[in-house]
């Protein structure tokens, strides 16, 4: 009988060493994301280790793929001021970007909406488009006569 090594934070090819060196082979490898590793080390293995295996017998390694690319979700910041939808959206570690947007919906400088989306995974760094109220368009010259007279 072999005692499976702690091989945790090595790489695949150090582990896979530690391993052989027991009597042990790798059978097989699973990728997982983690926070605490970097890509490639290895997370942990099964059976775990201090596990009594056979000699010659195998262990799956799992391995870092590094931290999770998706790590929140847009918050939803419509109806705010863009000053507090930038400050709720970089705390949430994303890079606002204001654009204006006509609304006649929504009052001046408030956000009508974001893209992505509210509730949208994203990974930290990512840029969000933050629509800002401007109003409603301001309605041609050549048609307020006419309206102005229907009006009266």
């Amino acid at each position: 009988m072999s005692t499976v090594p702690a091989v945790s934070g090595l790489s695949i090819e150090d582990a896979t060493t530690l391993l052989a060196q027991q009597g042990l082979a790798v059978s097989d490898a699973r990728y997982e994301y983690s926070d605490g590793l970097p890509s490639g080390a290895v997370i942990d293995t099964s059976p775990p280790a201090g596990s009594e295996s056979p000699d010659g017998g195998t262990v799956e390694l799992i391995v870092s793929n590094g931290p999770d690319p998706v790590t929140g979700y847009v918050p939803d910041v419509a109806g705010v001021s863009y000053d507090y939808a930038d400050v709720a959206l970089t705390a949430a570690g994303y890079l606002p970007a204001p654009h204006d947007q006509e609304s006649a919906f929504v009052e001046v400088g408030l956000v009508v909406g974001t893209v992505p989306r509210a509730g949208t995974a994203l990974g930290p760094g990512a840029s969000v488009n933050v629509y800002v109220s401007v109003g409603v368009p301001p309605i041609p010259d050549e048609t307020q006569g006419p309206a102005t007279v229907i009006l009266e």
